[in-house]
């Protein structure tokens, strides 16, 4: 499998993990969400490509996931820069260190965010 391939599986995988875990929260318990996401993670990596490209619902988002040109490495996250107003949130924006804090103060303690 050629390395764009096989990081495109990679991204659509760590996606429906996400998605898994969301559903499965809120958790009591480090020890609980890291199990939730270790089983997640052997769960999906089982997958066969097509049930996992099933599971990625949103067909923006597939569509976009399947075009990008997707790379392993390591990104340095005060570089990174969070989805303009993610979540119709309009406070969001910008670098994503900043956003975390604003995440802290301006969502609800409910939010599974």
């Amino acid at each position: 499998m050629d390395e764009n391939l096989s990081a495109t599986r990679g991204v659509k995988e760590v996606f429906v993990v996400a998605d898994r875990v969301k559903i499965a929260a809120p958790f009591n318990s480090e020890q609980v969400l890291i199990a939730t996401i270790i089983k997640s993670k052997r769960e999906v990596s089982s997958l066969g490509n097509h049930q996992l490209e099933l599971l990625v619902t949103d067909n923006v988002r597939r569509d976009y996931f399947n075009r990008a040109k997707w790379k392993f490495g390591t990104v340095d996250l005060n570089n990174c820069e969070v989805w303009k107003h993610m979540g119709s949130r309009p406070w969001a924006e910008g670098n994503l260190a900043a956003v975390a804090e604003l995440f802290r103060r301006n969502e609800d303690r409910d939010s599974r965010i």
